[in-house]
């Protein structure tokens, strides 16, 4: 069954572990997946495997801690699925 079908996900610490788990089931439940963590390379390999079940992954590099992080990561999202995100 896939729950979450059509539905846009946003995952952050998905790189490794344990976010990249939680992406890759909202994928498997056909979601659309995007992809935080500060660490491209990660970003790059947890993109390429979820790719195997959906070719609805997108992915930004970046640290959330960072002051302009957040507001930079919803323009990205807004505009990378053109959606609009309420605050």
């Amino acid at each position: 069954m896939q729950r979450f079908n059509g539905k846009r996900v946003l995952v952050t610490g998905s790189g490794r572990g344990i976010g990249a788990a939680i992406a890759r089931q909202f994928a498997l439940d056909g979601a659309r997946v995007y992809l935080t963590s500060r660490s491209q390379e990660e970003l790059s390999t947890t993109s390429n495997e979820l790719r195997s079940v959906t070719h609805e992954v997108r992915f930004a590099a970046l640290d959330l801690t960072e002051p302009d992080a957040a507001a930079k990561l919803a323009t990205d999202v807004e505009q990378s699925w053109a959606v609009s995100i309420f605050w």
